[in-house]
């Protein structure tokens, strides 16, 4: 029963808002995904070397992980500031529109 709540309370607040509303949560998944494919490829070249001791290999992919968030956020909040730009512009132009 909440969960139905929640879902109809969520569509009445999309339909209400529905001209300013953006996904972000899927273009989000898409730069995630990416970021996992870097993790997983470096760490798995990284576990094959058995020279290393393995504190020095988590302290590399504790530095990877902190380097890989860094360059996410910077590239979503990019992404996004792009999105916001061009529907600020697409919302301007309709009001000059129909004046």
């Amino acid at each position: 029963m909440i969960a139905q709540e929640k879902s109809s309370a969520a569509s009445a607040i999309k339909s209400l808002v529905g001209e300013g509303y953006y996904n972000i949560i899927s273009r989000k998944h898409k730069m995630k995904e990416t970021c996992e494919k870097v993790f997983k490829h470096v760490k798995a070249s990284t576990t094959a070397l058995k020279d290393q001791k393995i504190e020095v290999t988590q302290k590399q992919l504790r530095g990877l992980k902190l380097v890989l968030c860094h360059d996410y956020c910077q590239d979503l909040l990019a992404r996004l500031y792009c999105d916001a730009t061009r529907l600020q512009i697409l919302y301007e132009t309709d009001r000059l529109r129909r004046r």
